[in-house]
């Protein structure tokens, strides 16, 4: 079992001398307790020493991304993104976005779950291209004030191990009333990066309350769409 907003969604400790629930910034887990005096064997040293430096590279992620995700509840995504690094750098020895891909930056409040227009993302030569066909209920939100949304499209790029190896950039729709029965199609496209470039896509709903943003983080989802390059 992963983490949990609460303890009690943990259910009933099976066996309290053996398991024991913690508590972290990202929310509740249960695990084995662990024995005094254990020794830590040579190939987990080095996971340790990987994932310290996984989880730097995902602090320097999340910075980047910080005027599009400073308005979510990101909990565990820190973590399941240093752990993705790590798996990534132990399988090829280096760290790149291959294994983000589908990774919710609000696992609360996903994407999917918030927005309900379809929409797909193309690759066409040098561009992604994300298409949604915006119509008719196109979120789904009950007992909302929200009145309007638009979306955001944003790539990053580059090598998230090194200290100033990361580049952003992101394109904004228009905004789309929330009563609105018109069926539209809202094209967002980025340019990609060089070929061996490290890359990935990332799709954004937001909500406003009349000319303010919406206070309620139920108002937003953000999700990596795409990935792709590698470093060399």
């Amino acid at each position: 079992m992963g983490y949990v907003k609460e303890q009690w969604m943990l259910g009933n400790n099976p066996d309290p001398k053996r398991f024991e629930d913690v508590h972290t910034k990202g929310g509740w887990y249960r695990r084995e307790k662990r024995k005094k005096g254990t020794k830590v064997n040579p190939v987990l040293k080095k996971n340790v020493h990987t994932m310290t430096e996984s989880l730097a590279a995902a602090d320097r992620l999340i910075a980047k991304l910080d005027p599009w995700v400073r308005d979510l509840e990101l909990v565990t995504v820190r973590m399941n993104i240093a752990a993705n690094f790590t798996k990534r750098y132990n399988i090829t020895g280096k760290a790149d976005f291959m294994l983000m891909k589908g990774l919710d930056l609000q696992p609360y409040r996903k994407l999917d779950e918030l927005l309900r227009a379809p929409y797909r993302v193309d690759i066409v030569k040098d561009e992604v291209i994300i298409k949604i066909d915006v119509g008719e209920r196109s979120l789904e939100l009950t007992h909302s004030i929200a009145t309007e949304f638009y979306f955001d499209a944003v790539i990053l790029w580059g090598n998230p191990m090194e200290e100033k190896g990361l580049r952003v950039d992101g394109v904004e729709s228009k905004l789309y009333s929330i009563k609105s029965k018109k069926a539209e199609k809202c094209v967002l496209r980025l340019d990609l990066p060089g070929k061996k470039m490290p890359w990935m896509v990332l799709l954004k709903v937001s909500c406003l309350e009349g000319n303010e943003l919406a206070i309620n983080t139920r108002h937003y989802g953000m999700k990596i769409v795409e990935v792709g390059g590698n470093i060399e």
